[in-house]
């Protein structure tokens, strides 16, 4: 698996952000049905490892809002035209 980045969260956990596939993309498309804001989260859950478990929707839930805010930024990385061709 490869990963995007590497984070360190504020309670020290290590998360992970595998580069996501187009299988990951519509699973979240899918269950965010057209809303942007759960889209991401939806992303964050496929996406986001957290010390070597997959992240689960109630973790994510209970997880800072810093954290959470922190992994939204990451992932918003990902999606955006600066990394499309790896630079």
């Amino acid at each position: 698996m490869e990963y995007f980045s590497e984070v360190k969260l504020s309670n020290n956990s290590i998360a992970q952000i595998v580069y996501g596939k187009g299988l990951h993309f519509f699973n979240a498309l899918s269950k965010s049905n057209g809303d942007s804001g759960l889209m991401i989260k939806h992303l964050i859950l496929e996406l986001v490892i957290i010390d070597k478990s997959p992240l689960t929707e109630s973790k994510l839930n209970q997880m800072g809002i810093k954290d959470v805010s922190y992994l939204s930024e990451v992932i918003g990385l990902l999606l955006s035209d600066k990394y499309r061709n790896g630079v």
